[in-house]
Protein backbone atom coordinates (compact mmCIF):
# COMPACT_ATOMS: atom_id res chain seq x y z
CA UNK A 1 0.00 0.00 0.00
CA UNK A 2 3.03 2.39 0.82
CA UNK A 3 4.37 1.88 -2.76
CA UNK A 4 0.74 2.78 -4.16
CA UNK A 5 0.45 5.84 -2.20
CA UNK A 6 4.59 6.93 -3.45
CA UNK A 7 3.45 5.48 -7.45
CA UNK A 8 0.03 7.88 -6.84
CA UNK A 9 1.47 10.18 -5.30
CA UNK A 10 4.22 10.93 -8.28
CA UNK A 11 1.60 10.13 -11.08
CA UNK A 12 -0.93 13.12 -9.34
CA UNK A 13 2.15 15.57 -9.15
CA UNK A 14 2.30 15.34 -13.36
CA UNK A 15 -1.36 16.06 -13.67
CA UNK A 16 -1.84 18.76 -11.39
CA UNK A 17 -6.62 21.26 -12.19
CA UNK A 18 -1.16 30.07 -14.64
CA UNK A 19 9.21 39.72 -16.54
CA UNK A 20 12.34 40.62 -17.09
CA UNK A 21 14.13 40.12 -20.08
CA UNK A 22 17.76 38.02 -19.85
CA UNK A 23 18.69 35.03 -17.25
CA UNK A 24 18.24 36.06 -14.14
CA UNK A 25 20.34 33.33 -12.08
CA UNK A 26 19.18 30.40 -9.74
CA UNK A 27 18.82 29.75 -6.24
CA UNK A 28 21.93 27.00 -5.22
CA UNK A 29 19.82 25.45 -3.17
CA UNK A 30 16.83 25.44 -0.45
CA UNK A 31 17.79 24.66 2.79
CA UNK A 32 17.23 21.48 4.43
CA UNK A 33 15.46 22.43 7.50
CA UNK A 34 12.63 23.42 8.20
CA UNK A 35 11.50 27.25 8.20
CA UNK A 36 8.61 28.74 10.72
CA UNK A 37 6.07 29.55 8.61
CA UNK A 38 4.54 33.35 9.15
CA UNK A 39 1.16 33.92 11.07
CA UNK A 40 -1.60 33.30 9.00
CA UNK A 41 -4.26 36.26 9.10
CA UNK A 42 -6.96 33.71 9.59
CA UNK A 43 -7.84 30.45 9.68
CA UNK A 44 -11.11 28.46 9.08
CA UNK A 45 -12.06 24.93 9.84
CA UNK A 46 -14.72 24.04 6.69
CA UNK A 47 -16.29 21.00 9.38
CA UNK A 48 -18.19 23.67 10.52
CA UNK A 49 -19.71 24.77 7.51
CA UNK A 50 -20.86 21.01 6.54
CA UNK A 51 -17.58 19.72 5.05
CA UNK A 52 -17.44 15.27 5.39
CA UNK A 53 -14.53 13.27 5.11
CA UNK A 54 -14.34 10.79 2.33
CA UNK A 55 -16.72 7.92 3.47
CA UNK A 56 -14.64 4.60 4.08
CA UNK A 57 -17.58 3.07 2.69
CA UNK A 58 -18.96 4.40 -0.40
CA UNK A 59 -23.03 4.71 -0.51
CA UNK A 60 -23.77 3.01 -3.47
CA UNK A 61 -20.09 0.84 -3.06
CA UNK A 62 -18.62 2.66 -6.15
CA UNK A 63 -19.28 6.45 -5.25
CA UNK A 64 -17.94 8.41 -4.51
CA UNK A 65 -15.06 7.98 -6.43
CA UNK A 66 -11.98 9.27 -5.17
CA UNK A 67 -11.16 11.21 -8.01
CA UNK A 68 -15.21 13.14 -7.80
CA UNK A 69 -14.19 13.71 -3.96
CA UNK A 70 -10.56 15.06 -4.20
CA UNK A 71 -11.67 17.07 -7.63
CA UNK A 72 -14.44 18.59 -5.87
CA UNK A 73 -12.24 20.56 -3.30
CA UNK A 74 -11.02 23.99 -4.86
CA UNK A 75 -9.85 27.14 -3.40
CA UNK A 76 -9.99 29.99 -5.26
CA UNK A 77 -10.24 33.81 -5.38
CA UNK A 78 -13.33 35.33 -7.42
CA UNK A 79 -11.86 38.77 -6.81
CA UNK A 80 -9.53 40.20 -4.27
CA UNK A 81 -11.57 40.38 -1.79
CA UNK A 82 -13.58 37.00 -1.70
CA UNK A 83 -11.98 33.58 -1.36
CA UNK A 84 -13.91 30.47 -2.66
CA UNK A 85 -13.77 26.94 -0.75
CA UNK A 86 -15.63 23.79 -2.62
CA UNK A 87 -16.14 20.59 -1.29
CA UNK A 88 -18.96 17.48 -1.33
CA UNK A 89 -20.94 16.80 0.84
CA UNK A 90 -23.04 13.59 2.38
CA UNK A 91 -26.38 14.32 3.89
CA UNK A 92 -27.72 10.95 5.41
CA UNK A 93 -31.13 9.74 4.87
CA UNK A 94 -31.77 11.29 1.74
CA UNK A 95 -33.49 9.62 -1.28
CA UNK A 96 -31.68 9.15 -4.60
CA UNK A 97 -32.42 11.10 -7.77
CA UNK A 98 -35.61 9.54 -9.89
CA UNK A 99 -34.87 8.92 -13.55
CA UNK A 100 -31.85 10.41 -13.49
CA UNK A 101 -33.25 14.01 -12.31
CA UNK A 102 -31.49 15.62 -9.58
CA UNK A 103 -33.60 16.24 -6.99
CA UNK A 104 -33.02 18.68 -3.68
CA UNK A 105 -33.42 15.10 -1.50
CA UNK A 106 -30.02 13.78 -3.43
CA UNK A 107 -27.52 12.37 -0.86
CA UNK A 108 -24.24 14.38 -2.57
CA UNK A 109 -24.47 17.95 -2.72
CA UNK A 110 -21.65 20.28 -3.97
CA UNK A 111 -21.14 22.89 -1.59
CA UNK A 112 -19.53 26.77 -2.77
CA UNK A 113 -18.72 28.52 0.66
CA UNK A 114 -17.51 32.38 -0.18
CA UNK A 115 -15.44 34.18 2.70
CA UNK A 116 -14.35 37.49 3.14
CA UNK A 117 -10.51 37.40 2.06
CA UNK A 118 -9.33 39.52 4.53
CA UNK A 119 -10.78 37.86 7.85
CA UNK A 120 -12.86 34.63 6.76
CA UNK A 121 -15.97 35.42 7.55
CA UNK A 122 -18.72 33.69 5.76
CA UNK A 123 -20.34 35.71 3.00
CA UNK A 124 -22.93 33.24 1.21
CA UNK A 125 -22.57 29.40 0.97
CA UNK A 126 -24.46 27.75 -2.19
CA UNK A 127 -25.31 24.21 -2.47
CA UNK A 128 -26.21 22.07 -5.74
CA UNK A 129 -27.61 18.48 -5.31
CA UNK A 130 -25.40 15.69 -7.47
CA UNK A 131 -26.74 13.09 -9.48
CA UNK A 132 -24.69 9.55 -7.96
CA UNK A 133 -23.67 8.91 -12.02
CA UNK A 134 -22.10 12.59 -12.00
CA UNK A 135 -18.52 12.37 -11.83
CA UNK A 136 -17.30 14.90 -13.07
CA UNK A 137 -17.86 18.55 -11.56
CA UNK A 138 -15.45 21.72 -11.53
CA UNK A 139 -15.56 25.01 -10.29
CA UNK A 140 -13.46 28.07 -11.53
CA UNK A 141 -13.73 31.76 -11.23
CA UNK A 142 -14.84 34.26 -13.76
CA UNK A 143 -14.45 37.94 -14.74
CA UNK A 144 -15.98 40.30 -12.07
CA UNK A 145 -16.65 38.07 -9.16
CA UNK A 146 -18.90 35.73 -11.23
CA UNK A 147 -17.92 32.25 -11.44
CA UNK A 148 -18.55 28.83 -13.66
CA UNK A 149 -19.98 25.44 -12.48
CA UNK A 150 -19.43 23.05 -14.46
CA UNK A 151 -21.68 19.95 -13.68
CA UNK A 152 -21.16 16.65 -15.71
CA UNK A 153 -21.64 18.27 -19.37
CA UNK A 154 -23.48 21.07 -18.22
CA UNK A 155 -21.47 24.41 -17.64
CA UNK A 156 -23.37 27.48 -15.67
CA UNK A 157 -22.01 31.39 -15.29
CA UNK A 158 -23.48 32.25 -11.81
CA UNK A 159 -23.40 35.99 -10.70
CA UNK A 160 -21.57 36.91 -7.17
CA UNK A 161 -24.78 36.63 -5.58
CA UNK A 162 -25.37 32.97 -7.32
CA UNK A 163 -27.94 33.31 -9.87
CA UNK A 164 -27.79 31.71 -12.93
CA UNK A 165 -26.43 33.49 -15.82
CA UNK A 166 -26.41 31.77 -18.37
CA UNK A 167 -25.84 28.33 -19.41
CA UNK A 168 -24.32 25.55 -22.08
CA UNK A 169 -24.62 22.12 -22.64
CA UNK A 170 -21.45 20.09 -23.99
CA UNK A 171 -22.02 17.69 -26.29
CA UNK A 172 -20.03 14.91 -24.25
CA UNK A 173 -20.40 11.07 -24.62
CA UNK A 174 -22.26 9.93 -21.09
CA UNK A 175 -22.51 13.44 -19.76
CA UNK A 176 -19.69 14.09 -19.06
CA UNK A 177 -16.06 16.01 -18.80
CA UNK A 178 -12.73 14.16 -19.18
CA UNK A 179 -11.31 17.56 -17.15
CA UNK A 180 -12.04 21.01 -17.08
CA UNK A 181 -8.86 23.97 -16.65
CA UNK A 182 -9.51 27.26 -15.59
CA UNK A 183 -6.97 30.35 -17.17
CA UNK A 184 -5.40 31.79 -14.06
CA UNK A 185 -6.52 35.47 -15.50
CA UNK A 186 -9.65 34.08 -15.55
CA UNK A 187 -10.85 35.23 -19.03
CA UNK A 188 -11.18 31.37 -20.23
CA UNK A 189 -10.90 27.97 -19.51
CA UNK A 190 -10.34 24.52 -21.19
CA UNK A 191 -12.49 21.20 -21.19
CA UNK A 192 -11.45 17.88 -22.30
CA UNK A 193 -14.42 15.62 -23.32
CA UNK A 194 -14.64 12.02 -25.61
CA UNK A 195 -17.21 13.41 -28.63
CA UNK A 196 -20.80 12.02 -29.63
CA UNK A 197 -21.06 9.49 -32.07
CA UNK A 198 -21.22 11.90 -35.52
CA UNK A 199 -17.47 12.75 -34.46
CA UNK A 200 -16.42 8.87 -34.07
CA UNK A 201 -16.34 9.67 -30.17
CA UNK A 202 -12.72 11.57 -30.75
CA UNK A 203 -11.39 13.34 -28.23
CA UNK A 204 -12.49 17.21 -27.97
CA UNK A 205 -10.70 19.57 -26.72
CA UNK A 206 -12.56 23.65 -26.61
CA UNK A 207 -11.49 26.78 -25.54
CA UNK A 208 -14.75 28.13 -23.48
CA UNK A 209 -15.03 32.59 -22.91
CA UNK A 210 -16.18 32.48 -19.14
CA UNK A 211 -17.83 35.76 -19.51
CA UNK A 212 -19.91 34.15 -22.69
CA UNK A 213 -19.45 30.38 -22.39
CA UNK A 214 -18.56 30.62 -26.20
CA UNK A 215 -16.40 28.68 -27.77
CA UNK A 216 -13.28 30.09 -28.91
CA UNK A 217 -11.17 27.72 -30.52
CA UNK A 218 -11.61 23.83 -30.66
CA UNK A 219 -9.21 20.66 -31.14
CA UNK A 220 -9.93 17.03 -32.16
CA UNK A 221 -8.32 13.54 -31.89
CA UNK A 222 -4.42 13.62 -30.87
CA UNK A 223 -4.56 17.80 -30.80
CA UNK A 224 -6.64 17.49 -28.26
CA UNK A 225 -4.85 15.07 -25.37
CA UNK A 226 -2.91 16.73 -22.21
CA UNK A 227 -0.44 17.91 -21.48
CA UNK A 228 -1.24 21.60 -22.14
CA UNK A 229 -1.59 24.91 -20.42
CA UNK A 230 -3.55 28.17 -20.74
CA UNK A 231 -3.23 32.11 -20.28
CA UNK A 232 -6.32 33.79 -21.82
CA UNK A 233 -6.20 32.95 -25.42
CA UNK A 234 -2.93 31.67 -25.62
CA UNK A 235 -2.42 27.60 -24.89
CA UNK A 236 0.74 25.81 -24.35
CA UNK A 237 1.09 21.81 -25.59
CA UNK A 238 3.74 20.04 -24.08
CA UNK A 239 5.15 16.59 -25.68
CA UNK A 240 8.33 14.78 -26.18
CA UNK A 241 8.78 16.90 -29.70
CA UNK A 242 8.97 19.74 -27.48
CA UNK A 243 6.90 23.06 -26.69
CA UNK A 244 4.18 24.39 -28.76
CA UNK A 245 2.17 27.61 -28.30
CA UNK A 246 -0.82 28.69 -30.36
CA UNK A 247 -3.86 31.12 -30.07
CA UNK A 248 -7.03 31.56 -31.22
CA UNK A 249 -5.55 34.00 -33.80
CA UNK A 250 -2.89 31.79 -34.52
CA UNK A 251 -1.11 28.53 -35.58
CA UNK A 252 1.13 26.45 -33.49
CA UNK A 253 4.53 27.76 -33.59
CA UNK A 254 7.73 26.12 -31.97
CA UNK A 255 8.92 27.24 -28.30
CA UNK A 256 13.42 26.08 -28.64
CA UNK A 257 14.27 24.45 -25.57
CA UNK A 258 15.25 21.39 -24.67
CA UNK A 259 12.41 19.25 -22.90
CA UNK A 260 14.38 15.58 -22.47
CA UNK A 261 14.30 16.76 -18.69
CA UNK A 262 10.59 17.87 -18.01
CA UNK A 263 8.90 16.21 -15.38
CA UNK A 264 5.99 17.10 -12.94
CA UNK A 265 3.24 20.05 -14.30
CA UNK A 266 3.54 22.96 -16.44
CA UNK A 267 1.93 25.94 -16.84
CA UNK A 268 1.86 29.67 -18.46
CA UNK A 269 2.70 32.36 -16.08
CA UNK A 270 1.48 34.83 -18.10
CA UNK A 271 1.06 35.15 -21.48
CA UNK A 272 4.78 35.36 -22.62
CA UNK A 273 6.02 33.02 -19.64
CA UNK A 274 6.40 28.96 -19.65
CA UNK A 275 6.98 27.92 -16.30
CA UNK A 276 7.69 23.70 -16.18
CA UNK A 277 9.68 21.68 -13.57
CA UNK A 278 12.59 19.74 -14.77
CA UNK A 279 15.11 16.97 -13.59
CA UNK A 280 18.61 17.37 -12.22
CA UNK A 281 21.01 14.45 -10.83
CA UNK A 282 18.83 14.66 -8.02
CA UNK A 283 15.60 14.55 -9.22
CA UNK A 284 12.48 16.68 -9.96
CA UNK A 285 13.36 19.55 -7.63
CA UNK A 286 13.88 22.14 -9.99
CA UNK A 287 11.10 25.42 -11.70
CA UNK A 288 12.82 26.89 -15.25
CA UNK A 289 10.95 29.86 -16.27
CA UNK A 290 11.18 30.81 -20.46
CA UNK A 291 9.53 33.13 -22.41
CA UNK A 292 7.34 32.02 -25.23
CA UNK A 293 10.63 33.35 -27.94
CA UNK A 294 12.64 30.45 -25.96
CA UNK A 295 14.67 32.43 -23.55
CA UNK A 296 15.51 30.96 -20.14
CA UNK A 297 14.47 33.30 -17.86
CA UNK A 298 14.21 31.92 -14.15
CA UNK A 299 16.17 29.25 -13.04
CA UNK A 300 14.66 27.68 -8.90
CA UNK A 301 16.20 25.28 -7.77
CA UNK A 302 15.10 23.70 -4.33
CA UNK A 303 16.04 21.11 -1.52
CA UNK A 304 17.68 17.59 -3.21
CA UNK A 305 14.61 15.30 -2.03
CA UNK A 306 12.50 17.84 -3.15
CA UNK A 307 9.32 17.04 -5.61
CA UNK A 308 8.29 20.04 -6.86
CA UNK A 309 4.57 20.58 -8.49
CA UNK A 310 2.86 23.34 -10.09
CA UNK A 311 3.37 27.21 -10.72
CA UNK A 312 0.68 28.78 -9.49
CA UNK A 313 0.31 32.47 -10.96
CA UNK A 314 -1.90 35.45 -10.17
CA UNK A 315 -4.36 37.11 -12.17
CA UNK A 316 -2.48 39.85 -13.53
CA UNK A 317 0.38 37.65 -14.22
CA UNK A 318 3.50 39.07 -11.54
CA UNK A 319 3.51 36.86 -9.01
CA UNK A 320 3.68 33.08 -8.98
CA UNK A 321 3.47 30.34 -5.98
CA UNK A 322 5.15 26.83 -6.81
CA UNK A 323 3.97 23.88 -4.28
CA UNK A 324 6.20 21.07 -3.66
CA UNK A 325 7.07 18.54 -1.20
CA UNK A 326 10.02 18.44 1.19
CA UNK A 327 10.28 15.14 1.27
CA UNK A 328 9.38 12.06 -1.37
CA UNK A 329 8.11 10.33 1.33
CA UNK A 330 6.28 10.25 4.59
CA UNK A 331 6.70 12.60 6.27
CA UNK A 332 6.21 14.67 2.47
CA UNK A 333 6.45 18.07 4.58
CA UNK A 334 4.33 20.01 1.91
CA UNK A 335 4.85 23.90 1.58
CA UNK A 336 4.05 26.50 -0.86
CA UNK A 337 6.72 29.17 -2.06
CA UNK A 338 5.92 32.94 -3.55
CA UNK A 339 8.01 34.72 -5.95
CA UNK A 340 7.80 37.39 -8.21
CA UNK A 341 8.79 37.24 -11.80
CA UNK A 342 12.30 38.19 -12.56
CA UNK A 343 13.74 37.76 -8.32
CA UNK A 344 14.87 34.48 -7.37
CA UNK A 345 14.57 35.08 -3.50
CA UNK A 346 11.15 33.96 -2.18
CA UNK A 347 8.42 36.64 -0.91
CA UNK A 348 6.82 34.05 1.16
CA UNK A 349 6.96 30.06 1.81
CA UNK A 350 4.55 28.29 4.52
CA UNK A 351 3.47 25.04 5.51
CA UNK A 352 0.40 23.18 4.39
CA UNK A 353 -1.62 22.75 7.49
CA UNK A 354 -1.49 19.63 8.91
CA UNK A 355 -3.54 16.29 8.48
CA UNK A 356 -3.67 13.44 10.60
CA UNK A 357 -1.96 9.99 9.01
CA UNK A 358 -4.84 7.91 10.87
CA UNK A 359 -7.47 10.02 8.47
CA UNK A 360 -9.76 8.15 7.08
CA UNK A 361 -9.63 10.52 4.04
CA UNK A 362 -5.35 10.88 4.15
CA UNK A 363 -3.81 9.76 1.32
CA UNK A 364 -0.39 11.46 -0.24
CA UNK A 365 -0.52 15.24 -0.37
CA UNK A 366 -0.77 15.99 -4.00
CA UNK A 367 -3.98 13.90 -4.45
CA UNK A 368 -6.63 17.34 -4.04
CA UNK A 369 -5.45 17.20 -0.18
CA UNK A 370 -3.32 20.24 -0.68
CA UNK A 371 -4.69 23.39 -2.43
CA UNK A 372 -3.72 27.15 -3.02
CA UNK A 373 -4.72 30.10 -4.32
CA UNK A 374 -3.17 33.78 -4.92
CA UNK A 375 -5.30 36.82 -4.98
CA UNK A 376 -5.53 38.26 -8.10
CA UNK A 377 -3.38 41.13 -7.33
CA UNK A 378 -0.68 38.62 -5.57
CA UNK A 379 -0.85 39.91 -1.92
CA UNK A 380 -2.61 37.45 -0.28
CA UNK A 381 -1.69 33.71 -0.40
CA UNK A 382 -4.40 30.84 0.42
CA UNK A 383 -3.66 27.20 1.39
CA UNK A 384 -5.93 24.22 1.93
CA UNK A 385 -5.76 21.28 3.35
CA UNK A 386 -9.07 19.17 3.26
CA UNK A 387 -10.63 21.15 5.82
CA UNK A 388 -8.30 23.96 7.04
CA UNK A 389 -8.43 26.87 5.22
CA UNK A 390 -5.45 29.50 5.96
CA UNK A 391 -4.70 32.63 4.64
CA UNK A 392 -1.71 34.86 4.82
CA UNK A 393 -0.49 38.18 3.27
CA UNK A 394 2.33 38.47 0.82
CA UNK A 395 5.48 40.57 1.10
CA UNK A 396 6.04 43.21 -1.37
CA UNK A 397 9.57 42.87 -1.19
CA UNK A 398 11.52 39.55 -1.05
CA UNK A 399 12.65 38.71 3.24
Amino acid sequence: MKHLQVIVALFCLLITVDVNPGFSGALKAFPSEEVQSPQALWEVDLSKFGYNERLTEPFDKTYPHPVTWTARQSLSFTTESVIAATFETHIENSGPSVHGKSLPTDPYHMVALFLTAERGEAISKGDWPLNPSTRTSYFFPAQNGRFVLAMGNVLTLYSPDMKAIRERTVPASYGELLMAFASPDAETFLILYVGLAEDKYAWKLDLIDSSQLSVLKSWTGEDAKPKWSLWGNEIARFSEHGIQIESTSSGPKDVLTPTNKLCGYQSLVNQTTIAFSNLDKHGCNTVTLISTDGNTLQELHFEPNALVGAALASRNGKVFAIKRLRSQRPPWKPVATVFELGNDTPLLTVDFPEVKPDSPEFGVPTDGWNRMALSPDGDLLAVRSGPIVRVYRVPQTAQ
